[in-house]
């Protein structure tokens, strides 16, 4: 944050979806589930909580992928955060 100074790691799982349960109920805080195209997140730009949402989507459909592997041994996450962004590209 660059006011604060302070840093996030984003991470970003991939999955590929095999049903849908549209009568389930959502988790606490989960107002709602969106679908969307590459497209309609840019049209979305402005409302994102981060650019990094759309950075991520591209990070993906450019083929760019970290190994889980990354985050192995990683108790507590805190002294792997050196290794991961040295990996990392930061927004």
């Amino acid at each position: 944050h660059p006011q604060t100074r302070q840093q996030f790691l984003r991470i970003v799982y991939i999955a590929e979806l095999v049903a849908e349960n549209v009568g389930r109920s959502l988790d606490d805080g989960i107002h709602a589930v969106h679908w969307m195209t590459r497209a309609d997140i840019v049209r979305k730009a402005h409302s994102l909580r981060t650019p990094a949402v759309l950075r991520c989507v591209d990070d993906y459909l450019k083929g760019q992928r970290q190994s889980s592997s990354i985050l192995a041994g990683s108790a507590p996450i805190q002294h792997r955060v050196a290794d991961m962004l040295a990996q990392a590209a930061l927004v």
